[in-house]
């Protein structure tokens, strides 16, 4: 599971409008169900917090860390364009893995937390409980 937290996303809403915000947040959720497999559920927690929930083979680090690193570089490397507005945007994002006897509430407490590390460590960054 991945956990997804814009950084400094309520500047957008503040000089832009929370109808843009709400714009850009559609621009980038689409995003992520491009670079998530196909089979990858991909949903917005609230605010400007996302949580991706991406089968891979058993605890697979590579293929994780690639998925993880591909959001954070897709947002670092080109601005994203909504209404003719272009917004650079960058992700703390946090990272946990399932197993057995953990429940969808503690796989989303541990990236949480993983992505409050990821903020307190310079941002667009992942980190991984």
């Amino acid at each position: 599971m991945l956990y997804v937290d814009l950084d400094h996303f309520k500047e957008v809403n503040d000089e832009f409008g929370h109808d843009m915000g709400d714009e850009l947040l559609k621009t980038i959720a689409s995003l992520f169900k491009k670079l998530s497999p196909t089979n990858s559920v991909v949903s917005r927690i609230g605010g400007d917090e996302f949580a991706l929930l991406i089968p891979v083979k058993s605890r697979d680090m590579k293929e994780s860390n690639e998925i993880a690193q591909s959001i954070i570089s897709a947002l670092n490397s080109q601005p994203l364009n909504v209404n003719g507005h272009d917004f650079l945007i960058s992700a703390s994002v946090g990272m946990t893995y399932a197993e057995p006897g953990k429940d969808l509430k503690v796989l989303l407490n541990e990236a949480d937390m993983a992505m409050y590390d990821a903020k307190r460590n310079g941002r667009s960054t992942l980190r991984v409980h």
